[in-house]
């Protein structure tokens, strides 16, 4: 499954928010599409909470 992410610069390389949908690229910068099996998701993911877990797709 894909997830609508922003990343922290135009390096694709860090995660840094997560959108339940598409957001307009016009308004923020460096969106992209990660698969819940990506790297970058995990890391992400791990990074949070146990608490903002529950509501992210865990990594695959």
């Amino acid at each position: 499954m894909q997830i609508n992410v922003q990343f922290e610069d135009s390096t694709d390389q860090t995660i840094q928010s997560v959108f339940a949908s598409p957001q307009d690229p016009k308004v923020w910068a460096n969106l992209g599409l990660v698969d819940t099996s990506d790297a970058l998701w995990e890391t992400y993911y791990n990074a949070q909470s146990v608490t903002v877990q529950q509501y992210l797709l865990a990594p695959t």
